[in-house]
């Protein structure tokens, strides 16, 4: 068996990005119209798109350091539209789901520390607005997590983009 999955070409991945953007079009229409001052419209679009801005930073070092803890070497590039981080060295299923998954380290404790602050209510749902761009940008990690749960006595080769499916020696 040898498979190769290459999120870039994949219509999930374009499947999951285009519902996600649906999902935030209303929050962020309805968010920018509940306000009537337009400085603090102007500051509330300006932290969704440092937001988003910073996400592709912040989302490929956290693959970068739960796969160098995992022991292996890794390069992170960044890319204007699609960002990477190429594994080197052959992973379990389980090492390809943690490494996927890393962002979920970042997400979920900002998150909680948003929803729990004294932060006022409408700037808890800006930041929900962006929580949903942030797990979207995740479409290729789901990818792989689902293809290591499905292949789980497979080994994987991960380049970037493209997990590479082997039948186990």
């Amino acid at each position: 068996m040898h498979k190769e999955i290459d999120v870039k070409k994949s219509k999930a991945t374009y499947i999951i990005l285009i519902v996600a953007f649906l999902l935030w079009l209303p929050f962020f229409f309805v968010l920018s119209q509940a306000e009537n001052d337009p400085i603090i419209r102007l500051i509330t679009s300006a932290i969704v798109l440092v937001a988003l801005f910073t996400d592709k930073y912040i989302h490929e070092f956290c693959h970068y350091f739960v796969t160098r803890a995992l022991g292996f070497e890794c390069k992170v590039k960044f890319g204007l539209l699609m960002s990477e981080c190429k594994v080197f060295g052959t992973q379990t299923y389980k090492q390809v789901i943690l490494g996927s998954a890393a962002p979920l380290l970042y997400y979920i404790p900002v998150s909680v520390l948003v929803l729990v602050s004294n932060i006022a209510v409408p700037y808890k749902w800006v930041f929900l607005s962006v929580l949903i761009l942030w797990l979207s940008s995740m479409a290729g990690d789901y990818q792989y997590i689902y293809h290591a749960l499905s292949n789980k006595d497979a080994v994987f080769n991960d380049n970037g983009t493209v997990l590479v499916i082997s039948k186990a020696q």
